[in-house]
């Protein structure tokens, strides 16, 4: 089998499957794999529960189904030290790939690609059920990202993100998101947070529309050339929240840069490890505070550049983790935080609400439950 390749070809289609190898190991997980099929040249790797396609541009020698590896970062290291030049990849009848390029050759070891663990039936089994540009798909998801549980052991159903009904939701316990991604409602995909990177990374190298396709052990996300990235699906189910996107009665409106400065000023006389500030309400204003570690609880009034509703605001007030508040702020890199009140029975959560924008045709809705 032979293949002949420009450098910069070759290099623009491994940085599509470069997210689901491994940097170490001898196994077939750091190891590129090239096949002939279907006329063409793909590349392909895997790595635990993600795998990735890409097909090369290229001139080709050898019978339908050939197929050698090399390891990812013997092949990424000769690339660095070359410059644009033609690449050709030979092997021989033991597995032993020359690669050429400018003035020098080396000789790399195949892997038997006989044992490799394709993925072919459950690519032809995945039904298609929705399509969207690629920088929607990659803001909804790199958003619903923020709030992923790391309890992947412990807590897996939200560990992950899932996309129910028309939202695509995650949660860490302490907030929730729902994000409506146009071209998703019709889909259940669900995305471990650890296999999140990989799809990122690939949605960030293309402006292309995304195919989703799922089949019941995946979901595989396809560009209109037939790369794509898959994941494992995994086996809990996010559970059903009672959150709606309802519109809040109490609402107010903060300047970014006056709650940042209440939070910095707070944290100076806390607890060091404390994200927790209390939210009332003082003449129209709203009050936050945070426990003094030298007793008692300090204070920040800040002036709402809008409010409404602001007497049925909760008279004990309420707490949240800050860092989801902020988070918001720089997400979106916000002049101004609108945020809504809401009473659940004892409890309740604030709401952040963006609705959609050109930018990339996704709505946002976030709660960050009030802690006791």
């Amino acid at each position: 089998m032979k293949i002949e390749v420009a450098k910069s070809d070759l290099e623009s289609a491994l940085s599509v499957v470069s997210a689901t190898v491994a940097s170490s190991g001898s196994d077939f997980s750091s190891h590129y794999l090239f096949r002939v099929k279907d006329g063409g040249v793909q590349i392909l790797t895997y790595l635990h529960r993600t795998f990735s396609l890409v097909p090369l541009k290229c001139r080709h020698e050898g019978d339908e189904g050939s197929a050698f590896t090399v390891e990812a970062w013997r092949l990424d290291k000769m690339l660095s030290g070359i410059g644009n030049v033609a690449i050709t990849l030979l092997v021989d009848d033991k597995g032993e790939v020359k690669v050429q390029g400018g003035r020098t050759t080396i000789r790399l070891r195949s892997l038997d690609p006989s044992k490799y663990a394709y993925w072919d039936n459950t690519l032809a089994s995945a039904e298609a059920t929705g399509s969207i540009a690629a920088g929607s798909l990659l803001a909804g998801l790199g958003y619903s990202k923020r709030f992923v549980s790391p309890e992947d052991t412990t807590r897996p159903e939200i560990a992950q993100v899932e996309a129910m009904g028309d939202f695509v939701w995650s949660s860490d316990r302490r907030a929730v998101s729902m994000v409506k991604i146009g071209g998703l409602t019709e889909t259940h995909l669900r995305v471990s947070g650890k296999d999140l990177p990989a799809v990122l990374k690939f949605l960030t190298i293309t402006d292309d529309l995304i195919e989703v396709l799922e089949s019941d052990s995946s979901v595989i996300f396809r560009r209109t050339d037939g790369a794509h990235v898959g994941a494992q699906r995994p086996n809990a189910q996010f559970p059903s929240l009672k959150v709606d996107d309802v519109e809040g009665k109490v609402k107010f409106e903060l300047s970014s840069d006056d709650l940042r400065s209440a939070i910095n000023v707070l944290s100076a006389s806390s607890r060091k490890d404390n994200e927790r500030t209390r939210f009332t309400t003082r003449k129209g204003n709203i009050v936050l505070s945070m426990e003094c570690e030298a007793g008692g609880e300090d204070e920040y009034e800040i002036t709402p550049s809008s409010s409404s509703g602001l007497d049925e605001f909760p008279a004990e007030g309420f707490s949240v983790d800050y860092p989801h508040i902020l988070g918001f702020i720089d997400h979106f890199s916000l002049d101004t935080l609108p945020l809504e009140v809401h009473r659940k029975g004892k409890g309740g959560y604030v709401a952040f609400r963006r609705g959609t924008t050109e930018e990339d045709g996704n709505s946002y809705f976030s709660v960050v439950v009030w802690r006791t």
